[in-house]
């Protein structure tokens, strides 16, 4: 059985440059005490508590959001993310380590 062009599901992928545009490192963790008890996953009883309370950490100074499954919300976390510098230093170890 022979498939339509328009039937083939297709995607295209920026590189670690063209997604992160011009966006400029505004946020950063620190090291405390307590990061690594903060930052265990098995003591909050799901991913979203985990994000929650993870999120002040990671972003220090702005509101923790009320509802981290709101599509709204995210859509700002991901621009904040971008701003992050251990996110973007993230992509670019993906980035090299996917490289030849």
């Amino acid at each position: 059985m022979a498939f339509p062009p328009e039937s083939v599901i297709t995607e295209n992928r920026l590189d670690e440059a063209a997604f992160l545009g011009d966006s400029t490192i505004e946020y950063v963790i620190y090291d405390r005490p307590d990061l690594e008890k903060i930052l265990d996953s098995e003591q909050y009883f799901s991913p979203r508590a985990a994000v929650a309370a993870w999120f002040t950490l990671f972003f220090p100074g702005l509101n923790q959001p009320t509802d981290v499954s709101d599509m709204a919300w995210r859509s700002v976390l991901g621009g904040l993310l971008k701003k992050h510098l251990l996110f973007v230093n993230l992509l670019k170890l993906l980035k090299a380590a996917s490289s030849p």
